[in-house]
């Protein structure tokens, strides 16, 4: 891919890099339509990345995170907040409404 490639892609909201970069590296369009590094410091950039032909979307590989029984408790907590959170707020609603009648 050619660097008008690369320019209509950023363009989109796309990220790119090219393969000989690190392996999280990669450009973003940035405030004022300047080319910037993912973590938002303005890209140089050199006459040989406008000539190369080897631009790639960048793909994010997943994290792996290794979590202790503790955090991992942390986790499955907060994963299930929201559905105990509904069963919560049904069961108030449903004793208010049942006080309601006896009243």
């Amino acid at each position: 891919m050619n660097f008008k490639w690369v320019i209509n892609k950023l363009k989109e909201g796309k990220k790119v890099r090219r393969p000989s970069w690190e392996e999280n590296s990669c450009w973003v369009l940035g405030i004022d339509q300047k080319i910037c590094w993912k973590d938002g410091e303005t890209a140089h950039i050199h006459i040989n990345q406008i000539e190369a032909t080897d631009w790639e979307l960048f793909k994010e590989k997943p994290k792996v995170i290794i979590l202790d029984d503790n955090e991992l408790s942390i986790m499955n907590y907060a994963e299930e907040f929201p559905k105990n959170w509904k069963r919560i707020c049904e069961s108030l609603d449903k004793r208010k409404e049942g006080e309601k009648l006896i009243k």
